[in-house]
């Protein structure tokens, strides 16, 4: 209570009062009071998501307002999963800004199942990823961009770098990410396909740096979206392994809650995402064409040891 009143500038019987009628008016107990301090109660978490959706919805509404004036100002808040970032971001990123150059983007890297319930309360205005079938429901706006295939990426120098059948990766260890509820699945489905046990699974990721951290520093395997091919090409720190079998990846998405109404910044990225992943449809319908890998540069070489 004294932290919250240093932070809130009021003297803390003001708070203790305040807290004391909400709770009289709202028949219900808000904190739990133990020698250790107060935590907010169940119905109290569910009074805090709200309150903040409410003021979220009017820092919004203050923002279109300003737009009405003519005022490209306010915030953007999306959400990307680590495939989205590395392939649709970078060819979004640069017409909007020049569209809407004082308007800020706040991105919030994750895959749908963590961002599920800031999507559907609409503090995530956009998101863009695989979503799980079993996760969409009315409340939400669920559009397909484009099927994905996946690809099997090693470091580098990887040992298993120029293995052309899952039978050759028998023994390789792996990370997944949780894009589906069973994230295990995201490997055992490869492994299945080729009538073979399932693999070593050893960690699991929920970032983008979190796969490159832990690809290119071991011999760790992953599966990602075929959306990394370009990112793998153009760093070096990673190589795909060239298999003959294919496995389908989630298709990715752009979903938004249905109730919310998308201000002219929101529906222009919006607009743009649906641009993009028209073009990346394209070019993931021609084969796959896997270069024999490189020595990195010197430049490179030196980033990962460093």
């Amino acid at each position: 209570m004294r932290s919250a009143a240093r932070e809130l500038g009021m003297p803390q019987p003001v708070i203790t009062r305040s807290i004391q009628e909400l709770e009289r008016e709202l028949g219900v107990q808000l904190f739990e009071r133990s020698i250790s301090g107060i935590v907010l109660t169940p119905i109290a978490e569910k009074i805090l998501r709200r309150a903040k959706v409410m003021e979220t919805e009017l820092e919004r509404t203050l923002e279109e307002v300003e737009q009405y004036k003519g005022k490209d100002s306010g915030t953007l808040t999306v959400g990307l999963s680590s495939g989205a970032h590395v392939a649709i971001l970078p060819k979004v990123l640069a017409p909007f800004r020049k569209q809407y150059p004082k308007v800020r983007i706040k991105v919030i890297e994750g895959l749908f199942p963590a961002l599920e319930a800031d999507v559907r309360d609409g503090i995530i205005e956009i998101y863009v990823g695989p979503v799980p079938r079993e996760q969409r429901a009315a409340d939400l706006i669920v559009e397909h961009l484009f099927e994905n295939q996946r690809i099997i990426v090693g470091r580098f120098d990887h040992p298993l770098a120029g293995a052309t059948s899952i039978h050759e990766l028998k023994d390789a260890e792996w990370v997944t990410t949780p894009v589906m509820i069973d994230s295990e699945s995201e490997v055992n489905a490869i492994f299945v396909a080729a009538g073979m046990p399932p693999p070593t699974i050893v960690a699991q990721a929920t970032s983008g740096l979190s796969i490159l951290s832990m690809v290119a520093s071991s011999d760790l395997l992953a599966p990602l979206p075929q959306l990394w091919s370009e990112f793998i090409a153009r760093t070096q720190l990673l190589c795909a392994i060239p298999l003959v079998q294919t496995s389908f990846s989630p298709p990715i998405c752009v979903a938004r809650q249905s109730r919310l109404h998308l201000p002219p910044p929101a529906q222009f990225f919006y607009d743009l995402v649906h641009r993009v992943g028209a073009n990346h449809a394209r070019t993931l319908a021609r084969p796959a064409i896997y270069e024999p890998a490189r020595k990195p540069s010197s430049a490179l070489s030196d980033n990962k040891a460093a």
